[in-house]
């Protein structure tokens, strides 16, 4: 089980090496500078969403992954090492 503690300030689970996914709704939202400042200020890396119809993240910054792959075997092996758990920051709401 990766590495979290249940009792953070906020009360949800912190994890330890993030892997930030990104979707066209970061862009659409206006999201863009604020996803851009919250993967500074952590230092996770970032991937996009496969076949997005925007762009959601700068795609020449040095914590950009490139885009996730359309299988899911492909999905799965990006985020090695990384901690998971799926959330929905600046979304649509899908999954809240």
């Amino acid at each position: 089980m990766p590495s979290a503690r249940a009792n953070s300030p906020t009360g949800s689970i912190v994890q330890q090496r993030p892997l930030l996914v990104f979707g066209p709704e970061a862009d659409r939202g206006g999201a863009w500078d604020a996803g851009v400042a919250v993967v500074e200020k952590i230092g996770a890396p970032v991937c996009g969403g496969p076949l997005p119809d925007r762009v959601s993240f700068p795609e020449d910054h040095p914590l950009y992954r490139g885009a996730l792959p359309m299988t899911i075997a492909g999905v799965n092996e990006v985020p090695q090492g990384a901690d998971h758990r799926r959330s929905d920051i600046g979304g649509s709401g899908a999954g809240r």
